[in-house]
């Protein structure tokens, strides 16, 4: 039996925590553009996966710090 929906998401607990991780990452990236993006990183080699994680990772952190300084 499904979980009853509190997030107000329109999804339920039991269907984020049991769905792929295709269904998570559609119900959750709002921006198709990003989504789409995401999708064709995923099928990258992992070496250049990881150079863009590393790079993301520079990006949110370079603007978390900026954001602290405002």
């Amino acid at each position: 039996m499904p979980l009853v929906n509190t997030s107000g998401s329109g999804v339920s607990p039991d269907y984020l925590i049991n769905g792929t991780l295709e269904d998570k990452a559609n119900v959750n990236i709002i921006d198709e553009k990003l989504l789409a993006q995401f999708k064709k990183i995923e099928r990258m080699p992992e070496d250049k996966k990881l150079l863009l994680i590393e790079f993301l990772d520079g990006f949110i952190f370079k603007t978390t710090v900026q954001n602290l300084t405002q």
